[in-house]
């Protein structure tokens, strides 16, 4: 018997105690005396536009990231540079923030060669590109697309004035751009 009320009387005791923890708390809540964490907007991945050779433009109907087509590909080749990797996947996560966009994948080359032959060499590129996001970046899209420009749409002049070549201007031609329609 004596077993027994000691059993009750600790049973009162914890039940008192859980009893005033929860009425604490309570009062806590109502009362608004808790710290308060301010809310903050979740971050987006965001590629990295002081790299040299990566351009971003974003307005209110889409996104566009221009590379450089010397960071991603070797001269006169289709297939991405290893070193390319880090800026892709940085890409990959933007595109990854727009899952119902419509993907536009367009690749540009300069004006050295024939025109067939930097029109093909351009659509490979930007079709390297859309694997690549694929493959290593898990961009999952049925809806990107790839176009190739060859030499048509320069964005600088691949010769001078007087005739004479122009490196910088042809460097800057040879680029793909990635267009996000949100």
């Amino acid at each position: 018997m004596k077993e027994k009320n000691s059993l009750i009387k600790h049973a009162v005791l914890l039940n008192g105690f859980l009893l005033f923890v929860i009425a604490s708390f309570a009062l806590i809540l109502l009362s608004g005396c808790y710290p308060q964490v301010p809310a903050q907007a979740p971050t987006e991945p965001t590629v990295d536009d002081t790299q040299p050779g990566v351009e971003i433009t974003e307005g209110p109907t889409q996104l566009r990231i221009q590379i450089d087509g010397d960071l991603l590909f070797d001269f006169d080749k289709a297939s991405i540079q290893p070193s390319a990797d880090p800026v892709l996947q940085k890409v990959a996560d933007v595109v990854r923030q727009y899952p119902d966009a419509f993907i536009l994948i367009d690749g540009y080359t300069d004006s050295k060669g024939p025109d067939d032959y930097n029109l093909d060499l351009s659509d490979r590129r930007a079709v390297a590109v859309k694997d690549w996001l694929m493959t290593k970046g898990g961009v999952v899209k049925a809806t990107m697309t790839t176009r190739g420009w060859g030499e048509a749409k320069p964005i600088a002049p691949n010769t001078n004035p007087d005739g004479s070549d122009n490196p910088e201007g042809r460097r800057q031609n040879r680029r793909v751009e990635i267009i996000v329609k949100k």
